[in-house]
């Protein structure tokens, strides 16, 4: 079980990066275009987080109106 459960996990991260080199559908790229208003989002934030620090989170509002951080 633990070899497979590896085995799995590597090939999610292999398929992770390899999608990101692949061009983006022309819907998805429009649709990344238009911009969402009023849209309450919220974000939760783990503090103690070692590989996503607190840092990464500042500014965000500035792209997401309407955003609440909770960390």
């Amino acid at each position: 079980v633990g070899c497979a459960l590896l085995q799995g996990v590597a090939t999610a991260a292999v398929n992770y990066y390899r999608n990101m080199l692949r061009p983006w559908p022309r819907w998805l790229q429009q649709a990344m275009r238009t911009k969402l208003e009023h849209v309450p989002t919220l974000v939760l934030w783990g503090e103690d987080d070692s590989a996503i620090g607190r840092e990464l989170s500042e500014g965000m509002d500035e792209a997401v109106p309407g955003l609440k951080v909770v960390y």
